[in-house]
Order: structure tokens, then C-alpha cells, then sequence
């Protein structure tokens, strides 16, 4: 099955954004509100996206949605702060393309460095 955020093959997903803005949030969709809403990986998962509400089922709260290399998550590469659920699914789906760009990109590094026997740019010793 196809989900909404087009990942490509081999990337794992754990969870939902709820449908809508849900501004404000009804009491019945305070409990859709938590801080573990939705976990995008990488193959490997050395990158994720991840999106939780804050405070949990706060009424007042936001979406934080952060991205995240090698479980640095005191220093995360991009994290932003939002309410409406449209902009999160915006977001998300800008973050999957330009990860999975990134992640492209120095894949073919890697391989064109095999190929002539040459460690990727990144690897050289400076």
C-alpha cells in the first residue's frame, strides 16, 4: 500500500499525523494530540524525521518536527514548530525529498570513488 508520504524503498514509518488542522482541537481529538506521533527512517536509520505534539494533548500545544542524524537528537539537523497539520505534511513530505536526495547523491559519490578506487570526498583526510 502507498502511503501519503511517497517514501522511497527501504524507509520505515511508525505512526500518523492526524487528519486536518484540528484547530482548535475538539476534547475528543485532545488524546490524538502525544509527543510520538509519527517516526520516519532512513534504510539503516541513521536519519529520521520525527513529529510529535508538545505538550501532550495540550490544547495550546504545537508540532515539533525534527530531523535527525545518527541519534543526535540534542543537535538535530532542522527542527521547526508548527500548528496546523497541513504544514507538517508539507513539511514532511519537503524533508523525504531532500533526505532522499542527499542520501542519492552520496551514494553515487561512493560508487564513482569504488570505481576508481578513491574514497569519497568526505572521507579524505584534510
Amino acid at each position: 500500500m502507498m502511503n501519503e508520504w511517497n517514501l522511497p524503498p527501504g524507509w520505515k514509518l511508525k505512526g500518523w499525523i492526524p487528519p486536518g488542522s484540528m484547530l482548535p482541537p475538539s476534547e475528543d481529538q485532545l488524546d490524538l494530540l502525544v509527543e510520538d506521533l509519527l517516526h520516519i527512517e532512513t534504510p539503516g536509520g541513521s536519519i529520521v524525521i520525527d513529529v510529535g505534539w508538545y505538550p501532550e494533548a495540550d490544547p495550546s500545544g504545537h508540532y515539533v518536527c525534527i530531523l535527525v542524524e545518527d541519534e543526535a537528537w540534542e543537535a538535530p539537523i532542522a527542527r521547526e514548530t508548527m500548528r496546523d497539520a497541513t504544514e507538517v505534511r508539507s513539511w514532511i513530505k519537503r524533508t523525504v525529498e531532500r533526505v532522499d536526495a542527499w542520501l542519492r547523491h552520496h551514494a553515487k559519490a561512493r560508487d564513482v570513488a569504488v570505481r576508481t578506487n578513491e574514497r569519497p570526498r568526505e572521507q579524505r583526510a584534510a
